[in-house]
């Protein structure tokens, strides 16, 4: 809610950008009585200390296991849960589904609804440190790139029945973005579908024609990369989300590339040939759902229309559409 009143992204609240309900509640939430509200005044942390992230054993005894790394906020160790869901029937190779949440989610408490739209798959959600994804401007520097091969490699040791040529990633928000530093900076292909939602790139993971990834912190995108090409891409993002704007630009400091941009990006880099397209070429599908296809490059965008970062009101017909797009 913060960040979709948050209407020009200065990172705090003043009365005018609060609606008229909560409003009347302004003064109580303004902690240091200076007229705004941050983030931490919003959820009522104001002087408290930074939650620590949960370990497994600290609330998490049901993450099925975890992977230890060291980092310079971590220099004694972390052991970062991942939480795993196994499908009921165990017969031949089994497909697997990597969920990334958003900013602020929890892995465990989410892996739920993802099991539940892919019954007969093995869903994992690993939850990110500090409950976010090291992007750009996050609370965490954490290693996740060297985190996903990780997990990648503990899947194909603990699960025999796992289908590791058949794996999908599907993200929402920062784990969109995360999953768009997984296709620009990881090498090896070790995953066939893509399914980033909410989130466009960033202006520094992709300008003067080239893909950046950083050499060292995220703070410095500096190194052209290549991507792997040949995956299946599905892009879906909301006309009206104001926490990732659909026509891109300032989110916060940072500055995104529009949703169509990103989605002919991706195509191009994967074969697509053909001219540009606008707004106006989309097929409708129904349900709020607009279609746009770029021949020969396996990119599919999506534009929920009417829809905010959480793709209401259309949400259900996009979750649909996800389920067809890895069902085929």
């Amino acid at each position: 809610m913060f960040k979709e009143w948050d209407k020009n992204g200065d990172g705090v609240l003043e009365k005018n950008e609060v609606p008229p309900g909560p409003r009347k509640i302004f003064e109580k939430k303004d902690a240091n009585g200076d007229g705004k509200i941050s983030m931490a005044e919003h959820l009522g942390r104001e002087g408290k200390p930074a939650m620590r992230p949960d370990r497994p054993g600290d609330g998490n005894s049901d993450a099925a296991f975890s992977i230890g790394q060291t980092w310079d906020q971590e220099p004694q160790g972390f052991d970062r849960p991942v939480y795993v869901s196994e499908p009921g029937s165990k017969r031949g190779r089994v497909p697997v589904v990597i969920f990334f949440h958003g900013a602020g989610g929890n892995a465990g408490g989410q892996i739920k609804n993802w099991a539940q739209l892919f019954p007969d798959r093995l869903v994992v959600a690993p939850q990110g440190y500090r409950k976010g994804w090291n992007i750009q401007g996050e609370d965490t520097n954490a290693p996740d790139i060297e985190f996903f091969k990780a997990v990648i490699a503990e899947l194909e040791k603990r699960y025999d029945y796992a289908d590791m040529d058949n794996v999908s990633l599907i993200g929402s928000s920062n784990g969109a973005a995360y999953i768009y530093r997984i296709m620009i900076e990881v090498g090896e292909d070790l995953f066939r579908n893509a399914v980033p939602m909410v989130s466009s790139l960033l202006e520094v993971q992709y300008n003067s024609d080239t893909f950046w990834m950083p050499s060292g912190d995220t703070d410095h995108y500096d190194t052209e990369a290549d991507p792997v090409g040949g995956r299946r891409i599905l892009y879906l993002h909301g006309t009206e989300d104001r926490v990732v704007p659909f026509d891109g630009g300032l989110r916060g400091r940072f500055e995104h590339l529009s949703a169509l941009e990103t989605a002919l990006i991706w195509a191009r880099e994967q074969g697509y040939a053909g001219e540009d397209i606008d707004r106006n070429d989309g097929k409708d599908l129904g349900d709020g759902l607009t279609l746009y296809e770029y021949a020969g490059s396996n990119v599919t965008f999506v534009a929920v229309e009417e829809s905010g970062h959480g793709l209401q009101p259309h949400r259900d017909a996009a979750m649909d559409y996800i389920q067809k797009f890895l069902n085929q």
